[in-house]
């Protein structure tokens, strides 16, 4: 009663705080001290002392990073309520997760996020133009910039949602260093850190230098199964569902399994459908409960998505160096780069065929008894389905490796006015294997098991080889036992498994160069403007492949060669013009306009633009406001991918029937650029009466036209099927009308639109002889929708789904210093929602989620200094409730992987504790 008093009082009192100035983290905060003394506002280019971005932008500290103790910087990042369905290596949703960390603001879309290095783009991590925040060099972190609007015309492409930027601590002196452990409750999931960092001035303080190295751990969490939350829930159809009767089509039910496959093998069609085999080969009647589609309830079904990763396994390196000199105030040369790599290795699926083996009567391994009912119905063959739980999971191991280098120069050119220029290099490796991968023909061959006696002369000699061995003898075919479990020898596995591989070089070259300056006073200031232009190049070659994903042998993967480029050049012009100050009614009011023009090599040259107001009333409030126009062109997967496949479910409505089928994705060099139209307007208070406290409030409507699209294979189906003919060339069908392959491209096909609210609410006081701190930030969703070929489909308020959005995230953080101690108690909150905003009552039984409250402890000592060195001992509990996640089944995908929770808004992982220790001198 306590525990829960406490938590309803803690939370109560978040909401209070968070309302006062209401939810989420679109706070712009103040102008911020750079590393080398210079003022930096990453909503614009413009820089000035005392000058306020119209941009909502929020500043996170590296006070705040250090309390939360991440092993990821991401995963801190990714827990503030502006990012909603980012990636990473704990948020690992239906083998999705490749161990890389990708930003998602708004929830627009990974690749609507930029990603920014102290203020500078940062080579692609992958094909779709996103970067891996785990690469970048963390140990020497000063903030985090997180700008929550458009801000193309400031930084260029993929700035739609947003920016990111890390931003490093360039004047570091001294030597400092970190190590942390930590572990789940579980006694799984093992996390380390540990890193070190340098700085010295030399030259009489003319030059600086700094270094870190950092490594990082991450262990697997392999099965959903490991946790007693996973209870096999899913969506399936309602038997007693009549048209126009009171029975919902769908039932939201647990212990959802399979209909046409078991770890023993299962008959599910035909005069012996029904029979399944046990573990041990022996044929039994296999009781499948209610059907729907390859889902059954109530019945033997196996939960396949037990199997499924909760956390994937990441080891990753990052070295850091920058050395500059200055020669003059007027020429500072200064040069920087980085190596990253990651190793992961990530689970995709365990090998399915939904009842689609042919066995025949001769097959060696086949028992007497379904022998003898073959007969009796004269079948001479019949289809079998199985979830190969004996054999090892398909996994891809991935490596990605970053080298980065920047050299240029920055100085004063007398009164107002300063430049920078620079040109940076960059290269990722990025190396692909889908291991523990079938060949299907070899696996068919091997299936396809026989008496060699029988068969060339009538009389068993018990001498079992494959079926192809008899007319290609050494062709390698090792046969085994499909009935039952745990018949697969090591023999057969090295024959029927192989490595899907490719190996992808993507290279960036930038060249830049930015003037500043105020060339004139108006009335009310000077004017200041920014100005400057940009080259950059994006190319990547994806190597031959091996000769069996030539020919789509495989179960996944299936990589085939290519390799594209295109160049940008740009020009930027960008104004700050002060148009009232010190009057009654307006202390200072500015405009910032900017104007940005692009040129593609592959879609041609567009303009994009920004016009904003700030409006400083007096010292306690301030109105903003800004309307951009920002775009975000084509990647390199979308406009030059080769292709690539994977098999998955699909409901035919063809012929209403359910069964796995290829899919096949590739680029399309024709796509333009998306464009969108972003608004947002807000107000910052800092009230006299109540001092210590501050929050703002904004609201953004962002609205996205000619928006890149890559139809999952479902919706192709379903939209051709409702009239969409320009869908229906992508769908092959083959014997029986059932599909065979649907080939999906990137097109410039839809219209999104997202509006919310942000808030950022702050409060310190001295209490008793310590320091009381409190910020509150939450994000509230009013609509995400997407024109989806004329049918608009809302996602805000939804949790299941990819796209999902909650209506309310919100964090409140609560810490007190008291000398060297401090103790910081967070509470994250998620609200409930809807599986699926289309649906009503008469469409499923139960539609809603529930909503999560997690709490994390931190606590922290900072000894006094020793012979110079500080030393602190921290320590971490992570969701100490061990709050399980909620229900939030996905209503579209390969419904039988999924976990029954959204790993994006939901901790799956369970209560977590590290421990750790800093030191500087």
């Amino acid at each position: 009663m306590r525990r829960k008093n406490l938590r309803e009082a803690f939370l109560a009192g978040a909401a209070i705080a968070a309302l006062l100035a209401s939810p989420a983290m679109a706070q712009e905060a103040p102008a911020g001290e750079g590393a080398s003394g210079d003022i930096v506002v990453t909503g614009t280019r413009v820089v000035r002392d005392g000058y306020f971005a119209p941009t909502p932008t929020t500043v996170v500290g590296v006070a705040e990073i250090q309390k939360s103790a991440q092993v990821q910087l991401a995963d801190y990042i990714n827990q503030l309520p502006q990012l909603s369905n980012s990636l990473s290596p704990t948020t690992n949703r239906n083998g999705s997760s490749s161990g890389a960390s990708f930003l998602n603001l708004r929830g627009l879309g990974i690749n609507r996020t930029l990603v920014l290095l102290d203020g500078r783009r940062v080579t692609p991590s992958s094909l779709t133009g996103n970067v891996d925040f785990a690469l970048l060099p963390q140990a020497l972190v000063q903030r985090v910039d997180i700008v929550t609007g458009g801000a193309s015309s400031a930084w260029g492409s993929d700035a739609v949602a947003g920016v990111v930027n890390l931003v490093l601590d360039r004047s570091f002196k001294g030597l400092k260093g970190e190590v942390v452990n930590g572990i789940s409750g579980h006694g799984d999931g093992g996390q380390f850190k540990a890193n070190l960092s340098f700085g010295t001035p030399f030259a009489d303080g003319r030059g600086h230098f700094i270094a870190s190295v950092e490594h990082n751990e991450l262990k697997d969490i392999p099965r959903a199964g490991s946790r007693d939350w996973y209870k096999g829930w899913n969506i399936v159809n309602n038997p007693a569902y009549v048209a126009g009767g009171s029975a919902p089509m769908r039932l939201l039910v647990p212990n959802v399994g399979l209909s046409r496959s078991t770890p023993g093998g299962l008959i599910s069609a035909g005069p012996l459908a029904g029979t399944q085999f046990l573990a041990g080969g022996e044929p039994a009647r296999f009781n499948p409960g209610s059907v729907s589609g390859l889902l059954s309830y109530g019945g033997d079904g196996y939960l396949a998505g037990q199997d499924q990763q909760l956390l994937t396994p990441v080891n990753w390196d990052t070295v850091y160096a920058r050395a500059e000199y200055e020669f003059s105030p007027a020429f500072t040369l200064f040069a920087d780069g980085n190596y990253a790599k990651a190793d992961s290795s990530y689970s995709v699926r365990l090998y399915q065929r939904d009842g689609n083996i042919t066995i025949r009567r001769q097959n060696a391994y086949l028992d007497p008894v379904t022998a003898a009912r073959m007969d009796a119905a004269g079948l001479t063959s019949f289809q079998l389905g199985k979830l190969h739980t004996d054999l090892p999971v398909a996994k891809v191991k991935s490596s990605r490796e970053l080298i980065r280098g920047v050299i240029g120069a920055t100085g004063q050119l007398g009164g107002s006015w300063s430049y920078d220029a620079y040109y940076q290099y960059g290269r990722t490796l990025f190396d692909t294997a889908a291991i523990n991968n079938v060949i299907t023909a070899n696996y068919n061959n091997a299936v396809d098991a026989v008496d060699q006696g029988l068969i060339q002369t009538g009389v068993a000699n018990g001498n079992i080889v494959c079926r192809s061995s008899l007319t290609s003898p050494g062709n390698g075919c090792v046969p085994f036992d499909v009935f039952g479990t745990g018949g697969v020898s090591q023999a057969a596995q090295d024959y029927i498994f192989g490595e899907a591989t490719q190996s992808t070089v993507i290279k960036q070259q930038v060249a830049a160069a930015n003037l500043r300056g105020e060339p004139f006073s108006l009335w009310a200031g000077p004017v200041s403007v920014a100005l400057g232009a940009e080259w950059r190049k994006e190319q990547y070659n994806a190597r031959q492949p091996d000769a069996i994903s030539l020919t789509n042998g495989f179960f996944l993967g299936n990589y085939k060669p290519s390799a594209g480029s295109y160049n940008v050049r740009e020009g930027y012009f960008e104004a700050v013009v002060p148009l009232l100050a010190d009057l009654p009614f307006a202390k200072r009011v500015e405009f910032d306009g900017a104007v940005r023009y692009t040129d593609y090599s592959t879609s041609g040259s567009i303009a994009t633009w920004k016009a904003g107001l700030s409006w400083e009333i007096d010292d306690q409030l301030r109105l903003r406001g800004t309307i951009s126009r920002d775009i975000r062109a084509p990647n390199l997967n979308e406009l030059f991918l080769a292709s690539a496949s994977l098999n998955f479910a699909i409901v035919d409505p063809v012929t209403g029937t359910s069964y796995s089928v290829r899919r096949v994705t590739a680029g399309n060099r024709n796509l333009g650029p998306e464009r969108a139209l972003t608004k947002s307007a807000g107000i910052v208070y800092r009230p006299n009466w109540f001092p210590g406290f501050s929050a703002s409030v904004d609201v953004y409507d962002i609205k996205i036209d000619d928006a890149i699209f890559t139809p999952d294979g479902q919706v192709v189906l379903d939209q051709c099927q409702a009239g969409v003919q320009q869908l229906c060339g992508a769908i092959t069908r083959g014997a029986g009308n059932l599909v065979t392959e649907i080939r999906v491209l990137p097109q410039n096909v839809l219209s999104e639109r997202a509006r919310g609210l942000d808030i950022d609410a702050s409060y310190r006081r001295p209490l008793g002889d310590g320091q009381l701190s409190i910020r509150a930030l939450a994000s509230h969703v009013f609509k995400r929708e997407v024109d989806s070929f004329g049918t608009f489909l809302r996602y805000d308020g939804v949790t299941g789904d990819a796209l999902g959005l909650p209506k309310w995230r919100a964090q409140t953080t609560v810490t007190y210093d008291l000398g060297g101690f401090s103790t910081t108690l967070t509470g994250r909150y998620v609200s409930g929602g809807v599986l699926n905003k289309a649906w009503g009552p008469a469409d499923i039984d139960d539609n809603s989620t529930a909503s999560r409250t997690y709490f994390d402890l931190s606590a922290s000592y900072t000894f006094s200094r020793t012979h110079g060195t500080e030393m602190q001992l921290f320590g971490v509990i992570q969701n100490v409730f061990d709050k399980d996640p909620a229900v939030s089944v996905a209503t579209s995908g390969n419904a039988f992987t999924s976990t029954g929770t959204n790993a994006s808004f939901f901790d799956t992982i369970g209560r977590q504790f590290r421990v750790g220790v800093r030191f500087r001198r």
